[in-house]
């Protein structure tokens, strides 16, 4: 198995997901951790800022990244519906 490593600012952006709602278990499988590795960082940076500029960067690249698949889903949907009216 290959160790991936994170820079600080990923790991602490993972754990603002979790003090904002996000179960581990969503987090880990969405970004490929374990859960122990996991609990290591929120352990480790629990005190810490949450909201350092960093942080805000991976968040908002994270929801801009899920926006864009979403209105990828849209134009293909609608494509699809166009070629459908366009046959005769």
């Amino acid at each position: 198995m290959v160790k991936v490593e994170y820079r600080e600012s990923i790991q602490k952006s993972l754990v603002v997901l979790y003090y904002r709602g996000y179960t581990k278990y969503s987090i880990c499988k969405e970004y490929g951790i374990s859960r122990s590795m996991l609990n290591h960082w929120i352990e480790l940076y629990s005190g810490e800022k949450k909201d350092s500029p960093e942080v805000m960067t991976f968040l908002q690249l994270r929801e801009l990244k899920k926006q864009k698949e979403k209105l990828e889903q849209e134009i293909s949907i609608l494509s699809e519906a166009i070629t459908l009216f366009e046959s005769p």
